[in-house]
């Protein structure tokens, strides 16, 4: 990051969003001052930029720093809430008891009200960008982002070819656990039954699936029930293979 003053730079396109972020629209302070460096200056402000956007963060909840920043330099210049700046505050959005957080990889709600920002909240974090580098969210490096933005978008047929794009290959992967999760959020999201291959934390990808009113089904065949007997015995293997090499690899003293 290069430094303007006391306001960082980066030149990454989607931001993330931690504890509570005041997020002002670059085009409203470039309408009102030369620049983003010379508005901190004058204000005496902090915080980062990508050029697009500019937050200024806060550690607790309420952010009464922020709130006067508002109040004193933002309202008084004809700044308008959702306009020209939002307030954002995160939100856990892990699993918790089994239960998928509400608003799980859907829009930030403020950001929603704002139609030049673009949001999602993933369990990852929430993440941002400006609408002009919406399409930045397709090729971020945190593939639950890239996910997330692309299943919201995506039609019933489409998410079910998703699925089934993975099914019947016994390996498994960090990135296909990523890939699996974020379309079971999806799935939730959407209120689709999938109870026949899945449960609230998990996902098969064993056989391939067809949506029938509103619930998915299994497509069993010979194919998938010799793959999951394949696994099986893979994974027993490995477990057998484990416990062995820990068992004689133990030094007796």
């Amino acid at each position: 990051m290069k430094s303007l003053f006391n306001i960082s730079e980066t030149d990454d396109k989607v931001l993330k969003v931690t504890m509570s972020t005041l997020i002002i629209n670059v085009d409203s302070i470039l309408s009102k001052c030369e620049s983003v460096e010379l508005f901190g200056m004058l204000h005496y402000l902090w915080g980062h930029t990508n050029g697009e956007l500019y937050f200024l963060t806060e550690m607790k909840d309420p952010p009464w720093g922020l709130y006067e920043i508002v109040e004193d330099i933002l309202a008084p210049r004809g700044f308008k809430e959702f306009d020209d700046y939002v307030f954002v505050f995160e939100r856990n959005m892990k699993e918790w008891k089994g239960k998928e957080a509400v608003g799980l990889n859907d829009p930030i709600p403020s950001c929603d009200k704002a139609t030049w920002i673009s949001s999602i909240m993933s369990e990852n974090g929430h993440f941002v960008s400006h609408k002009k580098s919406e399409s930045a969210f397709k090729n971020h490096e945190n593939s639950d982002v890239v996910q997330s933005f692309r299943f919201r978008k995506s039609s019933l047929a489409q998410l079910v070819q998703a699925i089934n794009d993975i099914t019947r290959i016994p390996e498994f992967s960090n990135g296909r656990g990523s890939y699996i999760n974020v379309v079971r959020q999806e799935l939730n999201r959407r209120g689709i039954d999938f109870s026949l291959i899945g449960g609230p934390d998990h996902l098969t990808y064993l056989d391939r699936v067809k949506l029938v009113n509103g619930k998915l089904y299994p497509e069993i065949s010979k194919g998938s029930f010799v793959t999951m007997l394949i696994w099986e015995i893979r994974t027993v293997f490995r477990k057998t293979k484990r416990v062995l090499r820990e068992r004689y690899s133990t030094t007796k003293v």
